[in-house]
């Protein structure tokens, strides 16, 4: 009999197991997370901004991220810094599209 067999089939069931329950906690998680989003004001709202003579429209992730500057992400072309997928801009620069 070969007990290599016995000893590796309940290792890749420990496996399977510890990556099933930490998949189900990360998507706890990120469900919090969008739970607590969607509380915030102005969730999903769409702002625009203008930022070297070119305007982008943009959807708002957190509207205080930090006190007077909101978190957003573009929805036409890339944004402004150019690489990231959120990025930070003062309230006083953006306008609510309606």
């Amino acid at each position: 009999m070969n007990w290599g067999f016995l000893v590796i089939i309940p290792f890749l069931g420990v496996i399977y197991w510890l990556e099933n329950w930490h998949g189900k906690r990360f998507e706890r998680e990120r469900a919090a997370e969008l739970k607590r989003l969607k509380s915030l004001p102005n969730y999903r709202r769409l702002v625009s901004l203008k930022s070297k003579g070119r305007e982008y429209v943009a959807c708002v992730a957190e509207w205080n991220k930090k006190p007077g500057v909101a978190e957003l992400w573009c929805i036409e072309g890339p944004n402004p810094d150019g690489y990231s997928y959120h990025f930070l801009w003062p309230h006083d620069e953006l306008e609510f599209i309606n």
